[in-house]
């Protein structure tokens, strides 16, 4: 961790000698939902004893719509499954009003009548469905008995109707790359294509529960072992597999790296980045709102006790938020190269590297 820091501040010496202008950020994410209904291995929302609830239309319609237009990108989603939230469609609806670009990521079991109609009526830009596994066995473990078969169904049948629809919405297929799983990439992509998917992204664990899970990573947290010379040159050869059997199927296909390169900017770029939780508590990133889950990335006693959120929504207004010294300092720290006291201790700080590697 500290060599990472010390990166950082040569970083801001070199590169902001003079301060940049502070941007407006260009990225909304609001958390349509702190309520799911899976109970995924891997998700902390269960395990804090927080009340379940939505993000309301309400709250939407009295304290974003009025400036949603400003920000290029919505992402409807946090910590829960956005398709619970009753007044999803609508807030989708009025964000594409505004002429912003608008997704969610969700688990995909919802995607049914009526609902299904609903959503691609908003005429959303995507849709992300995590699915990290290519049967029922490797599905089930991580989200439960009996899902596997009924989300290929009704995936199947949402993509039927979006063509039938004439739907512009694209459908992302999203895959997490465990040391478990990775060799199920060729056949998750066939599986996708077969599905209807137009995308397929295999990404990297971003959350654990427990700083154990983090050995089951495929890329070097700076805290799990790296990958042993075995396992780097199978993970090459299923990415390799994986890129013949994209081009078969016609499936586009993106695959993030092992080591994740940002130039001393953490990959949520916290600068251009806004989060909303369900409950209308403004921050710069899902990871620092009052539901906090840095413990499960850091041990509780080494974890940073400053306070990450600008303010609530409830208590005050938006713009008010983005124009105070909290969110301007927030920004300034991450230009000139410095971890903010709030981020510190975070698992994304372990994936800033200052080189490209693989």
């Amino acid at each position: 961790m500290s060599q990472v820091l010390d990166k950082l501040r040569i970083i801001g010496r070199r590169v902001f000698d003079r301060e940049a202008p502070l941007p407006f950020p260009d990225t909304l994410n609001i958390e349509s939902s702190y309520a799911c209904n899976l109970k995924c291995v891997m998700c902390p929302r269960h395990f804090e004893g927080v009340p379940q609830g939505m993000f309301t239309l309400d709250l939407f319609e009295k304290h974003v719509q009025p400036y949603v237009g400003k920000f290029k990108y919505v992402h409807l989603t946090g910590w829960g499954e956005p398709l619970m939230n009753r007044d999803l469609p609508e807030i989708v609806h009025r964000c594409r009003q505004a002429g912003v670009w608008t997704c969610f990521t969700s688990n995909g079991l919802l995607l049914r009548p009526p609902l299904d109609r609903k959503i691609l009526d908003t005429n959303l830009e995507l849709i992300s469905v995590s699915c990290d596994a290519d049967n029922a066995q490797t599905y089930e473990y991580v989200r439960g008995k009996g899902t596997f078969d009924v989300l290929i169904e009704r995936l199947t049948a949402f993509n039927k109707l979006r063509k039938e629809m004439g739907a512009q919405t694209t459908m992302q297929w999203s895959f997490v790359q465990l040391r478990q799983n990775f060799e199920q990439l060729p056949g998750a992509i066939r599986l996708a294509a077969k599905t209807g998917f137009d995308v397929f992204v295999a990404k990297h664990i971003e959350t654990v529960v427990a700083r154990a899970e983090l050995a089951d990573a495929m890329w070097n947290t700076g805290i799990a072992p790296d990958l042993s010379p075995e396992v780097v040159a199978r993970h090459d050869e299923v990415l390799q597999e994986a890129r013949t059997v994209a081009e078969e199927v016609g499936i586009k296909l993106n695959i993030h790296p092992r080591r994740m390169s940002h130039e001393g900017m953490c990959i949520v770029k916290p600068v251009t980045n806004l989060f909303i939780d369900y409950e209308g508590r403004v921050s710069s990133c899902c990871y620092l709102n009052k539901n906090d889950v840095r413990p499960y990335n850091l041990p509780e006693e080494k974890s940073s006790t400053e306070n990450g959120v600008y303010g609530d929504l409830r208590l005050g207004d938006l713009m008010g938020f983005l124009e105070s010294e909290k969110f301007r300092e927030f920004q300034r720290d991450w230009q000139q190269g410095r971890v903010p006291e709030a981020c510190r201790g975070c698992l994304q700080v372990n994936r800033i590297r200052t080189t490209s590697a693989d």
